[in-house]
């Protein structure tokens, strides 16, 4: 969140346009929502998930809220326009993907934006998959974290891969910055 913050300044009233890409239950959106409305500022964003009945829970936890707006689509291939929001931003959905569709991904999430690209993801390290093989054995033991958890960390980036993707997809000025617990984030600028 302090990324996009950091990006989104304008005066009261702005309207500002974010895409979620891989948006689940619409978590990220709402809580954009509600930091870009306590800012005075306008916020539109579009959360986007590529299987319906996902779409459809977003649609059910965004309450109708006026501010979220439900698309299915893929985000390697989005059904948008270029430079329609202001920043593109995914939490946690990378590592779900293929290499060259990560590539994919980031460069479509540049296509669609004005000011910056914004991708968390999971931090591929020895201490974060010991971490999750612990929560599975023990707080996640019912749920279906118990397998998801320590696989999608076997799946997760590295900085320096997580920066090659950034590289290769055209980012301007790629950063990787490190989040506790075990998180990287990718920031970037949109090809001119």
């Amino acid at each position: 969140m302090a990324h996009l913050m950091e990006c989104v300044r304008g005066p009261a009233g702005d309207i500002i346009r974010v895409l979620d890409v891989g948006t689940g239950g619409a978590d990220l959106p709402r809580n954009i929502a509600r930091h870009l409305a306590h800012r005075s500022l306008r916020p539109i964003i579009f959360a986007l998930d590529k299987q319906r009945a996902v779409a459809d829970i977003a649609v059910e936890r965004s309450n109708g809220s006026h501010r979220i707006v439900v698309i299915v689509g893929d985000g390697i291939a989005l059904p948008m326009p270029d430079k329609c929001v202001d920043v593109a931003i995914s939490s946690t959905t990378l590592h779900h993907l293929t290499d060259a569709d990560a590539v994919r991904c980031v460069r479509e999430m540049a296509r669609v934006s004005r000011l910056q690209v914004i991708v968390g993801d999971l931090d591929r390290n020895l201490l974060a998959l010991g971490g999750a093989h612990v929560l599975a054995r023990t707080w996640w033991r019912r749920s279906r974290y118990r397998f998801d958890g320590p696989m999608s960390v076997r799946k997760a980036f590295t900085r320096s891969e997580l920066l090659d993707i950034g590289k290769e997809a055209g980012l301007r000025s790629p950063q990787v910055h490190r989040h506790f617990p075990f998180r990287l984030t990718l920031v970037g600028l949109p090809p001119e």
